[in-house]
């Protein structure tokens, strides 16, 4: 099991180029969590069920979250014909799946070992791409915004990219490791994320207010400005700070999400039915597949949508439960909580990895 996982951990640093298509792009997974099935289920060998019923007994809000995950699925489970149902469970079981693993992982002890390994692999990955591949318009064809002189690394995607550096910058600066603190600080900036930035240093003045160690914002303000000062801004309005068009692509995403939980605002839809939802609206086919299709611009608004009012109340309260957990990472906490506001973070399986590592990380180093 301890050597799946190790496996598991190295396809993490492969991104993208992990990625399995299956039913016309309809369902994806990756590699890594192969392995990380096959760990989970010599988990359940020997520990049987015993440490999720401890856990669930425990934390009752996240037990009535998953409860409800369940529930506002089947209550509309005929309203969908039998691929579409295949299709979201697979996803609902996926979401389940990521806390489970992490559950009997604390209870396995198992020393999570090459994660500067990982790092240096993502921080490496991410420049040769910044450099000599800065351009994904070769892969609108297959859902990809293209992204144009902008760091995405493996990740194929901005806004998850810029998340997973920032968790990582932060993780590594409450380590004290400052080389790749500031490494993984080069790599938010090169992605030109706005939300990204702002959320990055409203996160850092949040930390370190109540720490009263205001110097290190002054120093890590300074590190920033540098970077995005000599950094190249080469052709695309991507890399234009002053860009409007992903804020009114935003605005109307979040507008098609209010409109769509009004019409099922106690249960919402179930988990993942968003793709299907998009499609029955004429206005939000393109040309070109887009990955964007099975969620909204707002972790919040996808859950809003896919389980109501109920179910995103239950979710915000197993959020801030999380925040109670002995020696988490409360500032990556904070972070990913905020900047899932303005994207489809905290629901991303990559996200969900790296939260859970963090956490593990964070608990057995004290």
């Amino acid at each position: 099991m301890v050597f799946l996982f190790y496996i598991s951990i190295f396809l993490f640093s492969l991104g993208q180029l992990g990625r399995i298509t299956l039913n016309d792009s309809q369902i994806n997974f990756y590699f890594y969590e192969v392995f990380l099935i096959l760990c989970l289920i010599g988990f359940f060998v020997k520990y049987k069920i015993k440490p999720l019923l401890e856990f669930l007994k425990r934390e009752r809000i996240i037990k009535y979250f998953f409860v409800w995950l369940l529930i506002s699925f089947l209550v509309r489970i005929s309203n969908y014909s039998l691929n579409q149902n295949i299709i979201s469970g697979l996803y609902l079981l996926r979401l389940l799946f990521y806390p489970i693993f992490f559950i009997y992982l604390k209870k396995a002890s198992i020393k999570i070992k090459y994660f500067n390994f990982v790092s240096i692999l993502i921080i490496i990955s991410s420049f040769i791409q910044y450099f000599f591949y800065p351009d994904l318009r070769n892969l609108i064809y297959q859902g990809w915004d293209p992204h144009l002189n902008r760091m995405f690394g493996l990740f194929f995607d901005t806004s998850i990219a810029a998340s997973i550096y920032s968790i990582l910058f932060l993780f590594f600066l409450r380590k004290k490791n400052y080389l790749f603190s500031v490494l993984f600080l080069t790599c938010v900036v090169l992605t030109f994320s706005r939300s990204a930035y702002l959320v990055l240093f409203l996160t850092l003045i949040i930390t370190y207010a109540f720490s009263k160690n205001l110097k290190n914002i002054f120093i890590f303000a300074t590190i920033f400005l540098f970077v995005f000062v000599i950094a190249p801004k080469n052709f695309g309005k991507g890399v234009e700070l002053s860009r409007i068009f992903t804020v009114n692509s935003r605005i109307s995403d979040y507008k098609a999400a209010f409109s769509a939980s009004m019409k099922s605002p106690i249960v919402g839809y179930g988990y993942n039915r968003i793709q299907f939802i998009k499609s029955a609206q004429p206005t939000t086919i393109n040309s070109y597949p887009s990955h964007s299709n099975s969620a909204f611009s707002s972790s919040y608004l996808t859950i809003l949508v896919t389980t109501g009012i109920i179910g995103l109340g239950l979710f915000l309260l197993s959020l801030l439960r999380l925040f109670f957990v002995k020696n988490a990472h409360v500032d990556v906490l904070l972070f990913v909580s905020l900047i899932s506001f303005t994207d489809n973070i905290i629901l991303h399986p990559f996200i969900i990895v790296l939260l859970g590592m963090t956490i593990l990380l964070s608990d057995r180093s004290r």
